[in-house]
């Protein structure tokens, strides 16, 4: 007769007893390997629940990761990163976030013994199905969404079942996944309270067609809040989108005397040609700090390197434990985010204002 002490952790090796089999087939059961025959999988599965068999997450990650390493796994070492139709698949066309995210990606993928598959989901491509069937005979079992991706429709048609996904940025707010973003409220006070202690109060966004995106728009909302709870701040009307000339930004900044303007590329290469008798003392803030040029003043640092290291560690993570399908309470990484340049930012003079001082 065994003997079993009492609330002992059922082993693989309890269980290949059980079912008469070798321990290397009940690993291949629990990993849904198909070197197995289905019949005995299930027969392995069926006992395995009985038991009360758990997977020891901590174990079979460092396994998954050594047989990776040895190649056992075939292309199951795979990572997939779906671009939406909007992301051109050649680098030279390719945002500065975007390139930064897939680098990161790359580079944390290597480290976890995964090689990356890039897969471009041009417009009318292919079908979800078809991209279901392609994931799953290059050995792809997790996927980073790379943003935007809220209107892409194979993305939103994509059946997760057996996959491992995680979503980079805001956009697919109507796709239950789990998602590793930025910390907006976090930057954009790091940016106000730094703004402020160097002497600046007039604050004006100006929006261009970067605000389109759901992420963009997020990021503008957590401004405007930011800056309305700061009573400090002298808030300037934001410039529409639509006000998208030259002469719009010339009145608008001629009206407000903004000593900062936030926006993006389409509106900095507006704000830069700007005569200097309108620009005064005012300074620039880009919206993403990898789309700007050298000559912006401030950027906000999505630190677009380590979403990239969070996304990875998120789907290898959701693959070795078996978590896959879209998850029924999505989780979302807030990254650390800040902003660069306001350390070396001068502080703003202010002529006529009365000074303190000690007789």
């Amino acid at each position: 007769m065994e003997k079993t002490t009492p609330n002992a952790r059922v082993t693989q090796r309890d269980v290949a007893r059980k079912a008469d089999v070798s321990i290397a087939a009940v690993s291949l059961a629990l990993r849904n390997s198909e070197r197995i025959s289905k019949p005995l999988k299930e027969k392995i599965l069926r006992i395995a629940g009985e038991m009360g068999y758990v997977r020891d997450g901590r174990l079979a990650e460092l396994m998954a990761h050594l047989r990776k390493r040895t190649g056992q796994e075939g292309n199951g070492a795979n990572l997939g990163v779906l671009f939406p139709a909007s992301i051109s698949p050649y680098p030279d066309q390719q945002s500065g976030s975007v390139r930064a995210l897939f680098q990161s990606i790359k580079e944390e993928a290597k480290r976890s013994g995964y090689v990356v598959d890039p897969i471009y989901l041009a417009k009318d491509a292919f079908s979800a199905s078809r991209l279901k069937q392609i994931l799953l005979a290059r050995g792809i079992r997790g996927v980073v969404l790379m943003p935007p991706s809220g209107d892409d429709e194979t993305i939103f048609a994509l059946d997760y079942a057996d996959l491992s996904a995680v979503a980079l940025g805001y956009d697919l707010r109507e796709l239950e996944v789990n998602r590793v973003c930025p910390d907006y409220l976090k930057m954009l006070d790091e940016l106000v309270e730094g703004l402020l202690a160097k002497g600046y109060r007039r604050i004006g966004v100006c929006l261009g067609g970067e605000a389109d995106s759901a992420s963009n728009r997020r990021l503008m909302h957590a401004l405007d809040l930011v800056l309305r709870g700061s009573p400090a701040v002298e808030l300037v009307p934001f410039l529409p989108a639509s006000s998208d000339r030259e002469e719009d930004l010339k009145s608008w900044m001629s009206a407000y005397a903004p000593e900062v303007v936030v926006g993006g590329c389409e509106a900095f290469a507006r704000y830069e040609a700007m005569p200097s008798e309108i620009l005064g003392d005012s300074i620039f803030v880009s919206m993403d700090s990898s789309e700007a040029s050298d000559s912006v003043d401030l950027g906000l640092n999505h630190r677009h390197d380590l979403a990239g290291v969070y996304a990875v560690k998120a789907v290898v993570a959701g693959i070795n434990q078996r978590e896959c399908g879209l998850p029924q309470h999505p989780f979302i990484t807030m990254v650390d985010s800040c902003v660069d340049g306001i350390d070396e930012l001068e502080t703003l003079s202010r002529e006529g204002e009365a000074l303190a001082v000690n007789v």
